[in-house]
């Protein structure tokens, strides 16, 4: 990159050696009628010779395409500029129709450059203004310009004089005309203001006084320029104002790019000698321009390979490339320490599998085992409420089993244990469980009990849901009977109904019973409610669950 650095100063000097002598020829314009024309011919050349230059430049160096498509439209701008100048100048009369409407033309291309110049700076950050925002600016500079073409009719930007007014000039400057420098610098100011905002690197913030002195020499020039030709001694100024507007402004975008405030497409030794990034810049003559320090060097047929597509040098090295105008670019990427990261990311992998299947099975286990402790916990439960019968049972079974009243007591406990465990285990799952499950059991221990030759019947049907431990109340109660009336037990009538919002089991025993000892019924509030009529030596108890049947 050294050669391209020096080329770039090259034509910079070679550029500024061009302006002098642009400046210079001026001088001669007047001196000879002879050389007039080939001196100006020579000197528009020189303008825009700098101007298509320096455009072209900008589209190879500059890389943001938003920055090198504003300054290039800037440079048209230009362009234009000088050329209504010249027709202006040298091809039309002056004072004629044509000399009006050229000098109304000049204000378009002034209009825009300046537009341009501002636009260029919002590329260089990350300030961005909105499309609306823009749209409105372009319509404002359009209708800026609309007006300036069409001064005939309102005449805001020249107001022409009727000959022999006696004032000695043409004509006089209208509103629009000061409106439209006002425009230009507005925008110039908007210009540096952008560039000076978005320096942020304190070695370029010291040097932005550059930029400056050339916007200071251009508000300079635009002070003296009725009096330059008083000032040098010169029979004409020393530069016409498009020409130092349009020197001035690509200038100070040159001192951009220099000053690096603008992402260009040069500087590459620096970049590489800094640089971690192992890469290489080469020619289309395969000759290499730029190495850095890192790259390993790659046999030929690699590097044609690399720009189809993505080589592997090693396997740990992958080389790729793309094509650059001018030559290629290659650049390695070292795998090492990406593979190492994936041999780690898939141990991690496996030890984490490993984890989650250990997981899972802790949780089976703390599943099971959870399952285990609510069964037992249920069991646990069943047994404490039937501790009674079981013990009940365990006394009978110890004597001999000779009479059969006393096999048949065993059997209705055993069913009522059955029964009522069954009922536990429902209401477990659920608060209401089916009314028939009583009436199961109640059938199921009625018809135990008929073994021992009692008159024993049930009467009704219950179905539909209802509270499981009112069931299991009235179930107990029913238990309780059995065996306290079992030894004198003559007859005993079940009956059962439901209406619409209760559930009736009616017990009749004969002989009469002492209910002193009836099962507890605390904890059912106003669900069951007990009745107990004894008369002439029958005994009935009438018990009501509230909330049960079909309704539930």
């Amino acid at each position: 990159m050294p050669e391209l650095r020096r080329r770039e100063r090259l034509w910079l000097l070679v550029s500024a050696l061009l302006l002098t002598l642009a400046l210079l020829l001026r001088q001669f314009v007047s001196y000879s009628v002879v050389t007039e024309s080939a001196f100006f011919v020579v000197q528009y050349v020189i303008y825009y010779g700098i101007l298509i230059g320096w455009a072209v430049s900008v589209k190879y160096r500059v890389i943001r395409r938003s920055i090198a498509r504003y300054l290039i439209f800037m440079v048209a701008a230009m362009c234009v500029w000088m050329l209504i100048q010249i027709i202006q100048k040298r091809m039309v009369n002056s004072g004629s129709d044509y000399d009006r409407v050229l000098s109304y033309a000049n204000m378009v291309p002034l209009i825009f450059m300046t537009l341009f110049s501002y636009m260029a700076t919002l590329g260089m950050g990350q300030a961005r203004i909105g499309r609306t925002s823009s749209i409105l600016i372009f319509c404002l500079a359009v209708i800026l310009s609309l007006m300036a073409l069409l001064n005939d009719y309102h005449h805001l930007l020249y107001r022409y004089l009727p000959e022999g007014a006696g004032t000695g000039r043409e004509y006089y400057f209208g509103p629009l005309r000061h409106i439209i420098y006002v425009w230009n610098i507005f925008f110039i100011a908007l210009t540096l203001y952008g560039i000076f905002r978005r320096c942020n690197i304190p070695t370029i913030r010291r040097r932005i006084w550059i930029p400056v002195l050339i916007m200071c020499f251009l508000l300079i020039y635009g002070i003296t320029y009725g009096i330059q030709p008083f000032i040098l001694a010169l029979n004409v100024r020393l530069i016409e104002k498009h020409q130092a507007v349009s020197i001035s402004l690509i200038m100070l975008w040159e001192c951009c790019f220099q000053l690096g405030l603008v992402p260009t497409n040069t500087g590459y030794e620096k970049l590489f000698q800094v640089s971690s990034v192992r890469a290489e810049i080469e020619d289309n003559s395969g000759q290499t321009v730029h190495v850095t320090s890192g790259f390993i060097p790659v046999v030929e047929d690699k590097r044609k390979a690399a720009l189809k597509d993505t080589v592997m040098v090693t396997e740990n090295l992958r080389l790729r490339a793309t094509q650059i105008r001018g030559g290629n670019v290659f650049w390695e990427d070292d795998l090492t320490q990406i593979r190492s990261t994936q041999s780690r990311l898939i141990e991690d992998r496996r030890i984490l599998y490993e984890r989650i299947d250990l997981l899972e099975a802790e949780n089976r286990t703390n599943a099971n085992q959870i399952q285990t402790n609510e069964q037992n916990r249920v069991y646990d439960r069943i047994t404490a409420a039937v501790r009674p019968e079981l013990a009940q049972i365990q006394k009978l079974a110890a004597n001999p089993l000779n009479d059969r009243n006393q096999l048949v007591r065993i059997s209705v406990l055993g069913v009522y244990i059955k029964r009522f465990a069954n009922m536990m285990l429902l209401a477990d799952q659920n608060e209401f469980i089916d009314a028939g499950e009583l009436v199961l059991s109640v059938q199921e221990s009625i018809r135990y009990l008929q073994l021992g030759q009692f008159f024993c019947r049930v009467n009704g049907v219950l179905q539909g849901p209802a509270e499981a431990e009112g069931l299991m109340k009235m179930y107990q109660v029913l238990e309780w009977v059995m065996e306290a009336q079992f030894d004198s037990l003559q007859a005993l009538l079940v009956d059962m109904s439901q209406e619409e919002n209760r559930l009736q089991m009616q017990i009749t025993c004969e002989p009469a019973l002492v209910t002193d000892h009836i099962p507890s019924l605390s904890g059912m509030g106003n669900l069951l409610d007990l009745q107990i009529h004894t008369e002439d030596d029958v005994t009935m108890i009438l018990l009501t669950l509230a909330r049960g049947g079909e309704i539930w």
